[in-house]
């Protein structure tokens, strides 16, 4: 019997201990640094240097032995709003206030606390925490700002936020003290991460909350029960009850094979279909961010095509959805779209023709300033006998060409000097005509004559 007490009197002060440091910030003292300096650079209340002293067994408080670690709790730290910047806004997006008032959201925007960020269809927002954790708050969400709060100059940063309707996705940064903490809390549950990528999503019509864990581990509390979800997996919680049992999410489309650098619009995305998928999400993102996309669709095909895209770095990612709504791993490509100016189209000679003596011409585009001719011996224009760029639809060569066979293309150059990609490479057979047949036969038929 006096085991069983002694065991649970160690016990239970392991858990007040654990506890005790969940609710501390180790500071690991520098050379040169006094409790007075600390305590005035990151207490409320200065004269807590003398707490400090105390906890520590200081002898000299001007004299700190440096790599000590001060055990600070957190209810001791300077606690101020943090910022949360507006990164990006695709499409239509607003704040509605505390005080009531609303506002079309705009990049570089600041919210502060009480503030709801709202997004109509097809649209998608961006925002930074202080620590550099980014959320995206898909088409069609709502989502409120219930807690943003930095501990002074430690870096951390306590956030809350509510999501009441639609999808987001966050990147957390990795947790740095006990007072870092990251919430995403719905009507139907609260999701506490550090260090993590997941998704999550409200559904106001059924009531159901759901969450997704791409890369580290998502604790998931309702109803009074918690479970954590580990990456690869994802949960549904109904208004009302527990966090149902994590589940498996489908795995990432396999995508087709593209070429690593892309020419030409449409973009043809084509991918393997996913057993028990109901759906795909299609998200396009520059390679740079990849949360924010610069093309979202859902779709059941497994063939789809983007006909509009702007030059440059690019991620595709392609995800399974299932018939519950969760969304799967992704499936991932890496591509480089260089299809601006869109080439000319060549006109003549026309592709494998002969021709006693070449002119070159071709349509000219409303995106061009002036075009970029190549001439060569060879389809992959090793060394190109004419190279040059000219602001006029049509070139004929200096000196006529030889007898033989001769490839060219064309491309567009915008009025910023950026060449566009080439049209198709045609081939053409020089044959020029030869005049001395001819001057022997009058010839004899001189000398005949005579």
């Amino acid at each position: 019997m006096w085991r069983s007490c002694l065991i649970w009197i160690v016990l239970l002060g392991v858990g007040m201990s654990v506890q005790a440091q969940d609710q501390e910030w180790i500071y690991p003292v520098q050379p040169g640094d006094t409790l007075w300096d600390i305590s005035t650079e990151y207490l409320q209340d200065a004269t807590h240097w003398l707490d400090l002293q105390t906890r520590h067994h200081i002898a000299d408080p001007q004299r700190l032995p440096p790599g000590l670690a001060l055990r600070i709790p957190l209810e001791w730290l300077k606690v101020q709003p943090a910022p949360v910047r507006v990164k990006h806004v695709l499409g239509r997006a607003s704040v509605a206030h505390a005080d009531g008032t609303t506002a079309e959201l705009q990049v570089g925007a600041v919210l502060t606390l009480g503030d709801e960020v709202r997004t109509a269809a097809q649209a998608a927002v961006m925002l930074e925490f202080a620590d550099g954790s980014q959320l995206l708050v898909r088409a069609d969400s709502r989502l409120r700002l219930d807690t943003v709060l930095a501990y002074g100059k430690t870096g951390m940063v306590h956030t809350r936020i509510r999501l009441l309707r639609g999808r987001s996705e966050a990147q957390v940064k990795p947790k740095r003290g006990a007072g870092d903490r990251f919430e995403l809390e719905t009507p139907a549950n609260v999701s506490a991460v550090r260090g993590t990528e997941f998704r999550a999503g409200m559904d106001e019509d059924t009531g159901l909350a759901r969450t997704e864990v791409a890369t580290g581990m998502v604790a998931v509390s309702g109803a009074e029960v918690l479970h954590e979800i580990s990456a690869g997996f994802g949960v549904l919680t109904k208004v009302g009850e527990p966090p149902g049992p994590p589940a498996a999410l489908l795995p990432g489309p396999v995508l087709a094979e593209l070429p690593a650098m892309l020419e030409a619009l449409p973009l043809v995305i084509g991918f393997d279909a996913v057993a028990d998928a109901v759906a795909y999400r299609i998200h396009i993102s520059a390679a740079d961010q990849p949360l924010l996309p610069v093309h979202a669709q859902l779709t059941a095909d497994t063939t789809v095509q983007v006909s509009e895209l702007a030059d440059g770095n690019y991620v595709l990612h392609v995800r399974a959805i299932d018939a519950q709504g969760m969304e799967g791993l992704d499936g991932e490509r890496a591509f480089i779209l260089h299809a601006n100016p869109p080439p000319p189209r060549a006109l003549t000679p026309e592709a494998d023709v002969t021709v006693q003596r070449a002119y070159f011409s071709w349509q000219p585009t409303a995106e061009a300033a002036a075009y970029r001719i190549q001439l060569a011996d060879d389809p992959a224009f090793a060394q190109p006998r004419h190279d040059f760029t000219t602001d006029t639809p049509l070139w004929q060569p200096p000196q006529p060409l030889a007898k033989g066979v001769y490839y060219w293309r064309v491309a567009a150059v915008d009025a910023a000097g950026k060449r566009g990609p080439y049209s198709a490479v045609h081939r053409l057979e020089v044959n020029p005509v030869s005049w001395w047949p001819v001057a022997v036969f009058l010839l004899i038929a001189g000398v005949l004559m005579l």
